[in-house]
């Protein structure tokens, strides 16, 4: 799990540093969110090509990668005892996808929409209306 995790901020990390970088533009940022996207698309159905989780994979003994299903504890609140890892995974990952799918494509529809108000006010000003 922790690998997973590790996996998905670096993805957030990426996007992060490129949101810091100077002389940053909203399509550039986009198209970095668009990258982001891809790949938790990917990690959806596998672990990410050179990620953690693939490292733990390839490394581990076959042993040592059995994934118990069941919590020796189990946090009512939070969570069932009987939840299985790919559940949690996927979960996870499906998480930071909405995230990031939602917010910024609702904040483009309306830079776009501020952006036609604004050239059609300077027409309109032009025409002398």
């Amino acid at each position: 799990m922790t690998a997973l995790m590790t996996d998905i901020l670096r993805q957030f990390e990426t996007l992060q540093k490129e949101a810091q970088r100077s002389l940053i533009t909203f399509p550039d940022l986009l198209v970095k969110n668009e990258q982001v996207l891809a790949h938790l698309d990917v990690m959806k159905t596998k672990p990410f090509p050179g990620g953690k989780e693939e490292d733990l994979k390839v490394s581990a003994q076959p042993e040592l990668l059995v994934v118990v299903d069941k919590r020796k504890t189990p946090h009512k609140l939070v969570t069932k005892p009987d939840r299985a890892f790919e559940t949690i995974r996927r979960e996870l990952i499906l998480t930071g996808y909405n995230f990031l799918h939602v917010p910024l494509h609702e904040e483009q529809d309306e830079s776009v929409q501020n952006i036609l108000e604004i050239a059609n006010a300077n027409e309109l000003i032009s025409a002398g209306v």
